[in-house]
């Protein structure tokens, strides 16, 4: 008794006439595994298609983040940069001047925090030799003011420039040597022969509105 396949896939026409083709079981099975594992192929795909979107979608999610935090960062590094800026600021103005205070001068004008210092200071040929210097130039401010130098001689007194003093202060503020700097700038004065050998030299700065910026004096032993 001739075996025969436990099934077969027929493919008939549609008038019933001969069979088209007679698929045998093994080739059956082929082509269901084949429908199987591309059905899994799919579905893997498929899955593997939505964890890339996912992760995607996380790392837009961690770029927008970072984003974000670097704006903060940048906002917070600009805001301490004015923090230090403002901080500078009030550190220039505050600054006092080294020198002694003039003595001997009842009442001495208010001192106001000083936009300009005298740095240099030498004599040479009979001149006074020094720069004045613009405290306020990394804030790239201008200085500006009247200058004057004041010697003395025991309670002799001679200016530069000539103007008329009261204990060695200038009494008219604005008629001193005018400066507008925006580093520094180098002075040479001739020292005024009336006076002799000076024992001090003042230096006097004072503001277009007359406040007194600085008041530094000067021992003739302590200039080279």
């Amino acid at each position: 008794m001739k075996d025969h396949e436990p099934y077969q896939i027929i493919i008939m026409r549609p008038t019933g006439e001969k069979p088209v083709m007679t698929v045998r079981s093994f080739w059956a099975k082929l082509m269901l595994i084949l429908a199987v594992a591309l059905l899994v192929s799919v579905l893997v795909a498929a899955v593997r298609l939505i964890d890339a979107r996912n992760t995607e979608n996380e790392q837009k999610q961690v770029i927008d983040m970072l984003s974000t935090e670097l704006k903060d960062l940048n906002i917070l590094l600009t805001q301490k940069d004015e923090e230090i800026i403002s901080l500078k600021k009030k550190l220039s103005m505050s600054i006092a001047h080294k020198a002694s205070p003039v003595p001997d001068v009842k009442p001495l004008p208010k001192l106001y925090p000083p936009t300009a210092e005298i740095s240099e200071v030498s004599i040479e040929n009979g001149r006074l030799l020094f720069k004045i210097v613009n405290i306020k130039s990394e804030m790239k401010e201008m200085s500006q003011g009247y200058l004057y130098a004041i010697f003395k001689k025991g309670q002799e007194y001679a200016s530069y420039p000539s103007v008329t003093l009261d204990e060695g202060v200038p009494v008219e503020k604005t008629k001193g040597h005018q400066f507008t700097i925006k580093n520094f700038k180098p002075m040479s004065i001739k020292i005024p022969e009336s006076i002799g050998q000076w024992e001090t030299v003042t230096f006097y700065i004072f503001d277009f509105e007359e406040k007194l910026r600085l008041a530094m004096l000067l021992n003739r032993h302590q200039i080279q």
